[in-house]
């Protein structure tokens, strides 16, 4: 006595297209390159001019600006302006009684 268990039966899945798969991940790893090459030539709008920031006499302000440059610079040991900014604030903390 055999059971006929005749129902639908599971469809094959479809292998994915692999090399249609890498071309995609290529395009997509020489946009994400290209948005970076942008993004690190990229100045912000409002970035005020080191000569004015030298000017300033508020360390908090001061620093705040020293610490946005340098998470934003890729390598903020060879930033010249930012150097300028960290030893403007050491003159206004040897100036503080």
């Amino acid at each position: 006595m055999t059971q006929n268990l005749s129902g639908p039966t599971p469809e094959t899945p479809t292998p994915p297209n692999l090399s249609a798969l890498a071309a995609r991940v290529e395009a997509l790893q020489q946009e994400i390159s290209a948005l970076k090459a942008l993004l690190t030539l990229r100045e912000p709008l409002e970035q005020p001019a080191t000569s004015a920031l030298l000017a300033r006499r508020n360390p908090e302000r001061l620093n705040a600006e020293v610490m946005r440059r340098s998470a934003r610079v890729v390598d903020p040991d060879n930033d010249t302006d930012l150097d300028l900014l960290i030893d403007r604030l050491h003159e206004l903390s040897e100036e503080s009684p």
